[in-house]
Formats: structure tokens, C-alpha cells, sequence
């Protein structure tokens, strides 16, 4: 199952929009995860593959999709099957655009779309 997600927008520089709380305590080092995914982000461009899997030494993996010089990651535990990873993270991406893709540009902050990280525990 996916553990947590973050939403991202590329550019110069890359500006975290919201993420989530892990969706379960299984793994104790959550954090130490979550500042895996912001380094991640970190490196990346919107010139990059458009959907990506980075797997982990530990079993776990990040899959990513980059729609519109948006960023949506989420980390998975190993067993989750990917076609379900693809298929949460499209939902996280459709209802994003919904709430707000007009207001993307006037992001100018970390976290600026926090309160859409409510959503992430119904989808």
C-alpha cells in the first residue's frame, strides 16, 4: 500500500505543494523516508521520464508520474502491486488538477496547498 505521497511543482526551485501523513506506522522510519522523497525531489527536472520507479535497498520504492511540471510521488511498500501505485497516484493527479490546477503558478511557498493533504487519507 502506498505509505505516503508528495506533490511537488518543478522548477527553479522546486517547491514542495503538500504531502501526506504515512498511511500506516508499519515502517518506523518514516521520516527518515519522507526526507528520501524531498531529496529526491530535490533532483529533479521537469526533463526528466514522465513515470519513474526508484526502488530501494530496503523493499520499498517510490513510483513518480510528471504531468505539467508537476511532480506526484508516492512511496509503496514492496508487496503493493505497482498497477495499483499507478492507479492511486492518476486519482491523486486527476483530483489535484480538479482542486487546483489554475492556481499552480501562484504557489510561491512550500506547503501551499497543504489543506488538499486532507484528501490523501480518502483516495
Amino acid at each position: 500500500m502506498p505509505v505516503f505521497t508528495i506533490i511537488c511543482r518543478l522548477g527553479e526551485p522546486n517547491i514542495i505543494l503538500t504531502e501526506s501523513m504515512p498511511k500506516t506506522t508499519v515502517n518506523d522510519q518514516w521520516s527518515v523516508w519522507r526526507k528520501k522523497g524531498k531529496k529526491l525531489f530535490s533532483n529533479m527536472s521537469p526533463s526528466m521520464d514522465i513515470t519513474g520507479v526508484l526502488k530501494s535497498d530496503e523493499g520499498l520504492y517510490f513510483l513518480y508520474t510528471i504531468e505539467n511540471g508537476i511532480c506526484y510521488m508516492t512511496l509503496c511498500e514492496k508487496d503493493y502491486p505497482r498497477q495499483l501505485a499507478v492507479g492511486y497516484i492518476d486519482e491523486i493527479k486527476n483530483e489535484f488538477d480538479i482542486q487546483h490546477g489554475q492556481d499552480i503558478k501562484l504557489a510561491n511557498r512550500q506547503y501551499f496547498f497543504q489543506n488538499f493533504g486532507m484528501l490523501f487519507t480518502f483516495i
